[in-house]
């Protein structure tokens, strides 16, 4: 089902289907099917950031997609209050100085009280089972949990 769930999210985020579009096949299949695709998602903007959100959320964390802090920039998700999830691929993010541009970024949003986890295509594609394993233990950390400390218009 997960992969049903990054097909429809990834044809939303590529404007090939809509919404209302979505809703209509889903009521099409069989309900015990469909449940959990009922979770999709408009904002995903890629495949491993529909993965990772579905897997938090199905633990019972509140994820915010595309999660602005400071006006006209969005990070890929905000878990709980101050935890923000960064889902990187070589695309977007592979020249010197989108790393520059994502450490600058990084290094704001810790400042404002935000921790930053950046997770590679190949961390969330390649090795999900450990990659899991790894939010659950930063998650148990409760951290999240936190307000940060300063809006961006305070820095």
């Amino acid at each position: 089902m997960e992969q049903a769930l990054i097909v429809i999210e990834s044809a939303l985020n590529l404007g090939k289907l809509s919404v209302p579009e979505v809703e209509h096949l889903l009521e099409m299949i069989p309900k015990s099917r469909a449940r959990y695709l009922w979770n999709f998602q408009p904002n995903s903007q890629s495949g491993s950031e529909t993965r990772v959100a579905h897997f938090l959320r199905n633990r019972g964390f509140t994820v915010v997609q595309q999660f602005s802090p400071v006006p006209n920039w969005y990070t890929d998700m905000k878990v709980g209050s101050s935890w923000i999830i960064e889902c990187d691929s070589v695309a977007h993010h592979g020249s010197p100085d989108d790393f520059a541009r994502d450490r600058q970024r990084d290094l704001l949003l810790a400042e404002m009280g935000y921790e930053v986890t950046r997770l590679s295509y190949r961390q969330i594609w390649d090795d999900w089972a450990s990659t899991r394993r790894a939010l659950i233990r930063i998650a148990n950390r409760r951290r999240y949990r936190k307000e940060p400390e300063f809006s961006w218009r305070e820095i």
